[in-house]
């Protein structure tokens, strides 16, 4: 990865974490947790934000922010089960439907 791209991924992960109103917490994400981007935020628990300082809110505001920027991010998914999931995507496909119809 090159100096740019490194910045580039840099700032997109100050600016999520400006969004969630918890940049003070940049520092310490890339130094003690290693995270570098917002996508390498997939492999981080809340456990672990915690013990960098974030209270529950903190860490809930962040998860939920990183999960709305993130497309195709189905972690809570994994550990629902299959009446669940497949509800899901039935509404995705009614939704994508309803988009289709009123665009006609």
């Amino acid at each position: 990865m090159d100096d740019s791209q490194y910045q580039q991924q840099h700032q997109m992960l100050s600016e999520l974490l400006g969004k969630a109103e918890l940049r003070h917490y940049l520092d310490v994400l890339v130094h003690r947790l290693k995270v570098h981007s917002t996508t390498q935020l997939k492999y981080v628990k809340d456990e672990d934000l915690l013990e960098l300082g974030m209270s529950k809110p903190e860490v809930q505001r962040l998860m939920k922010l990183y999960r709305m920027t993130q497309p195709g991010t189905f972690t809570k998914l994994r550990n629902v089960g299959s009446h669940n999931f497949l509800y899901f995507i039935y509404l995705t496909v009614l939704r994508s439907l309803l988009v289709l119809k009123l665009r006609w």
